[in-house]
């Protein structure tokens, strides 16, 4: 538009400040446009704002407070119960012939069982469900719990849903004085966008290998964000301080010069690069083989839980909800969910690695021979653009609502099966009855 024109737009500080998309949206559609992105910018923004406020909140509450400062059940072992501090480990006889995790059985384990029913199962609750209804009540405020065995859990999450949404209120009180002290220094969206790639590369790695690689140690993945972190920021500032002593940047280590290209991109790369491979090796060097088996990795994030909500019943449309002997919900083995969720896997690496390619390597690559846009070139572009955005927008609204619709007739034609069934099944019992 600028080659078109003649002369410049926009300034390098105006294009700093995000003023780039307003321009261009204000030149191809005109009052139209700039009221759709007026309301684009606005819903982004409350949308990401709040959502990233209740992250922040439940980070605090839930990954914090909640296991390290004020445990439910304090000095709990890996095998108890939450609910009763009972151990929770079945008996062996009752999985002879199903496929469920075993872990090592103890003479306490066998003496001592937990017997907690599961929230769907217990009277006690749907009985404390129906009493604190405010709807059947005369009283502004809610009864105690009264179950014996879920009632102080259900208080406990209770506390702790209030003090999630105060702690909500000083995040959001919080992001005032710190959006004041971004302007107040000048801060651009710009040099924000380089910088977050510079401080949170080093997650990247570390964090997919957690969920991907069954080896990743505590060790490893402290010491791969640390030190990509600390030396992707090393280097970032030690950049520009060498270009400023050679003159090629002017005026030292300021926010404009920490913002060019070459310190991001080397600061970036390191910090992105340099963590992953610290994490694999020192997961490596403090990975304990005698003692590390996956099958018990894995059943270290299956008893990450909610007693109230157990993730057996939740994904029981997945596996099937299976009892034991007494009447237990059954988990899914390691094994058991990797061959469920085989395609779901493959399906999600392919896909990931081809739009990182796409993204990161492709389209970056096929914009080096156009220096600057003529008309047509930037017509193409902007229809491709506006292509790619519309095929996305339709992807993200349709599919979810195709796949709950889905799930909405796969539901009603099960309870209509089950209903025939147990027609049939009273009324075989019925003639047997009449027979008698």
């Amino acid at each position: 538009m600028e080659s078109w024109q003649g002369s410049p737009i926009l300034s390098s500080n105006d294009i700093e400040k995000g003023l780039a998309v307003p321009v261009v949206v204000q030149a191809v559609l005109g009052r139209t446009g700039e009221y759709m992105l007026f309301l684009a910018i606005l819903m982004a923004v409350m949308s990401t704002g709040s959502a990233e406020v209740i992250a922040v909140a439940s980070l605090i509450v839930y990954d914090v407070y909640q296991p390290y400062i004020n445990p439910f059940r304090k000095n709990l072992k890996e095998s108890e119960c939450i609910l009763c501090g009972k151990s929770s480990r079945p008996p062996t006889d009752i999985y002879e012939d199903r496929n469920v995790a075993i872990d090592t059985i103890t003479d306490n384990d066998k003496s001592n069982p937990c017997s907690c029913k599961p929230v769907v199962e217990c009277s006690g609750c749907a009985e404390d469900k129906e009493m604190r209804s405010l709807k059947k009540s005369n009283l502004g405020v809610r009864k105690p719990y009264k179950c014996k065995v879920h009632g102080l859990y259900q208080q406990y999450q209770d506390d702790l849903l209030n003090l999630k949404n105060w702690c909500i209120l000083w995040v959001t009180l919080f992001t005032i004085p710190l959006v004041l002290f971004s302007n107040w220094v000048g801060l651009n969206l710009g040099w924000l966008f380089y910088f977050n790639g510079v401080l949170l590369g080093g997650l990247s790695i570390p964090v997919a290998l957690s969920v991907l690689w069954s080896k990743v140690t505590a060790a490893g993945m402290i010491s791969g964000v640390l030190s990509g972190c600390l030396c992707g920021i090393t280097l970032w500032l030690g950049i520009t301080l060498v270009r400023s002593i050679a003159s090629t940047y002017e005026g030292g280590v300021t926010l404009e010069n920490t913002g060019k290209d070459v310190p991001t991109l080397v600061g970036s790369a390191v910090s992105l690069g340099l963590s992953g491979f610290v994490c694999v090796v020192v997961s490596l060097c403090t990975l304990d083989r005698k003692k590390f088996n996956e099958e018990e990795e894995w059943n270290k994030l299956r008893n990450i839980e909610n007693p109230l909500h157990p993730w057996a019943i939740t994904y029981a449309r997945d596996f099937g909800t299976v009892h034991d002997l007494t009447s237990k919900f059954v988990r899914p083995t390691y094994a058991a969910m990797k061959s469920r969720f085989r395609r779901s896997r493959i399906t999600a690496i392919i896909i990931g690695l081809s739009l990182f390619f796409g993204f990161v390597i492709v389209w970056p690559c096929a914009m080096i021979p156009f220096k600057v846009f003529n008309k047509n070139e930037f017509h193409h572009w902007i229809t491709f653009s506006m292509a790619y955005a519309f095929v996305a927008a339709a992807f993200i609204i349709i599919v979810p609502l195709v796949q709950e619709i889905y799930l909405i007739f796969g539901k009603i034609r099960n309870n209509r099966m089950n209903s025939r069934k147990t027609k049939k099944m009273n009324n075989h019992m019925n003639t047997n009855y009449i027979q008698d």
